[in-house]
């Protein structure tokens, strides 16, 4: 009969038969069922295509919504302002998560942008440039991820169509294009993708 003592020694021992492979220290070799490795965190699965398309679609639907509560506008009205909604809401998210980094000459980029977008809407024909256009290629030319640039795409195809096809205005077309090009090479590049991360958001 063996004793507890002898029992305990068998089962210290740095070989285990049972798995054939050595223990060492009473460190298992194998990784608990149910354990995660490295988990990536929940801002990060936020910057994701899925997140994002569907926080810009949430605010294109709250930006109807307001229209259609505060001044019932025309269709043409509805065109204009929804998807540029979409943009504004990406471009946020894609600024903000997972961590802020405009600091210093990005930000100041991005703020100029923005309120020459917004002047546009509020005290036209200032700044002589179609803010639409402006903003939708700026956010398409420094989109740190993938999902902002193809809604910035996407949008501006549109904004494009509409001023050469539709509504005219190309010239102030081609201003906007040119103000954005113009801050995007001034802006400085902080798109860096960590080792964990990609164009989606997570790998």
């Amino acid at each position: 009969m063996r004793t507890d003592k002898a029992q305990d020694l068998q089962f210290d021992s740095p070989l285990d038969s049972r798995r054939g492979q050595s223990v060492g220290l009473g460190t298992p070799l194998i990784t608990p069922p149910g354990s995660v490795r490295n988990p990536i965190p929940l801002r990060t699965r936020l910057t994701g295509l899925f997140p994002t398309f569907v926080v810009a679609s949430l605010f294109a639907g709250f930006t109807a919504m307001f229209l259609r509560i505060a001044w019932n506008p025309s269709t043409d009205s509805y065109v204009q302002y929804v998807p540029i909604g979409a943009v504004f809401a990406a471009f946020l998210w894609d600024r903000l998560l997972p961590s802020w980094s405009g600091n210093g000459r990005p930000a100041l980029c991005d703020v100029v942008v923005v309120a020459l977008a917004l002047m546009r809407v509020f005290i036209p024909p200032l700044p002589f440039v179609s803010g639409h256009a402006l903003f939708a290629m700026y956010a398409a030319l420094t989109a740190r991820r993938l999902p902002l640039r193809a809604i910035a795409l996407a949008v501006l195809a549109e904004v494009v169509y509409t001023k050469v096809f539709a509504s005219g205005g190309w010239r102030s077309m081609l201003g906007g294009l040119a103000v954005a090009g113009i801050v995007a090479a001034i802006r400085r590049p902080v798109s860096r993708k960590s080792p964990s991360q990609s164009e989606f958001g997570v790998d």
